[in-house]
């Protein structure tokens, strides 16, 4: 399996933990290491289509109160969580 740095900003995460934030991942064979995988509140799920673009597979989106909550999958889809 092809293994790739997911990380932006270009640091050398093969072989070293992982850290809070971080997620690897596997996409098309490939597992992709180091990404950044922040949590980011949203009004409502209508929000979710804007975001797919920036943030990587992992990332949470949620609303106030944690009243509904989405995961981006590897394949760029928001999954509910709740």
């Amino acid at each position: 399996m092809e293994v790739v740095n997911a990380n932006p900003y270009g640091i050398n995460i093969i072989g070293r933990q992982q850290t809070s934030g971080e997620v690897d991942f596997i996409k098309d064979g490939t597992l992709n290491r180091g990404a950044n995988a922040p949590s980011v509140m949203v009004t409502a799920e209508a929000d979710l289509a804007e975001l797919t673009d920036i943030y990587t597979p992992g990332t949470v989106a949620y609303t106030a109160g944690f009243k509904a909550m989405w995961q981006l999958s590897a394949d760029g889809t928001w999954v509910p969580m709740m």
